[in-house]
């Protein structure tokens, strides 16, 4: 049972925490507010609001997927609800090779569920934009039919303040792709969570995230690769940077099924912590049910690089730029798997402005 009273957000963080498990629902509760509305979804190609029959089926084959989730339970728990609170669902269909935007706005207190299916055989890229001034909470749901491939580019948007609650699952059929590179923005209170389901033959996935958090922020992040069939690859890989007393909790999981012969799985994350004040706690895991696999995983924690710095002041180069060009680099071994050079530039000018 979740407990839904009021509780006030504050650097005192429960328990669970504490120990890496993640931001728990009663204590980001506060934030959800009364009068919740619907999100405003726009992307560049028709949005249809399906609700009533249609809701369900969309529903089902959401929750289909979410049972495998294997974040903290009062979150398995949190979005279940929130697919039968949700007013309706917001359903796009690509079935053209291209460049798609899709921007979801929360002027308010907002909620909502997208379903993007990529046709079969169709090469796009899907750059989600996420605005929202108070709290947004969403599930973004992506089919990737055969040989379908995808590359998903989550740009954090400056003008967005507020509260974010977002899981993104990735469907991956036969020979399909997916490449995600989430890029985590700068929120007083954030909690993403990415689950990645491998369930076609020769389907792969890359998992790609970078996090930059400075003052009191605190972010939740929750990465997860099922593999389900045979000859399945998948990789992951985080960068964050913290400064200040920021707050990042960090956990991922490689899961390989029974009939997953021959699955590859690889995970590496890495912090650079720029304060004395600043956590992180990284907790990778791998659940492995099939001898015949190839799997890895990695954490690393350092501080900017002292030769580095020593090196770039030595050519006179002023030590606020020297740390900067640090933290660029870092965040760049990220970025590096987006495509579009406009949007790899965004998302840089948008950490470069963080650290100033």
């Amino acid at each position: 049972m979740i407990d839904t009273k009021k509780t006030t957000h504050s650097r005192s963080l429960p328990e669970y925490m504490s120990y890496g498990l993640g931001i728990g629902y009663s204590t980001a509760d506060t934030v959800f507010g009364e009068g919740v509305t619907s999100c405003i979804v726009e992307c560049t190609t028709r949005v249809t609001t399906v609700s009533g029959i249609q809701k369900k089926r969309c529903a089902e084959d959401i929750q289909t997927y979410l049972s495998y989730l294997a974040d903290h339970a009062v979150y398995q728990t949190f979005w279940e609800e929130h697919l039968v609170s949700v007013p309706n669902i917001q359903m796009i269909t690509i079935d053209k090779e291209g460049v798609y935007d899709l921007g979801i706005t929360s002027q308010n207190s907002s909620e909502g569920v997208v379903f993007v299916r990529v046709k079969q055989g169709c090469a796009v890229q899907i750059h989600e934009r996420l605005c929202s001034r108070d709290m947004l909470r969403l599930i973004v749901h992506i089919e990737i039919e055969q040989d379908a491939s995808v590359e998903y580019v989550s740009v954090p948007e400056k003008e967005s303040q507020g509260v974010l609650f977002v899981h993104r699952t990735f469907v991956a059929h036969k020979s399909s792709s997916v490449t995600v590179v989430d890029g985590v923005p700068q929120k007083k209170l954030g909690k993403t969570s990415i689950l990645s389901c491998l369930v076609g033959t020769q389907a792969s996935s890359g998992v790609y995230g970078v996090t930059y958090g400075k003052g009191n922020a605190v972010s939740d992040v929750f990465h997860q690769t099922t593999h389900l069939r045979e000859s399945t690859s998948s990789h992951m890989h985080t960068e964050s940077v913290l400064d200040q007393h920021a707050h990042t909790i960090y956990r991922s999981l490689i899961d390989i099924q029974d009939n997953a012969v021959q699955a590859k799985g690889h995970q590496t994350q890495h912090t650079t912590l720029l304060s004395g004040s600043a956590k992180i706690q990284s907790i990778p895991n791998l659940t492995v049910s099939q001898k015949d696999v190839e799997c890895t995983h990695g954490v690393s924690i350092s501080q900017p690089d002292k030769e580095a710095t020593f090196y770039l002041s030595s050519r006179g180069i002023p030590e606020d730029k020297v740390r900067q060009q640090l933290i660029v680099a870092r965040c760049n071994t990220i970025l590096s798997y987006i495509s579009d050079p406009t949007i790899r530039e965004e998302i840089l000018s948008y950490v470069e402005s963080l650290t100033i």
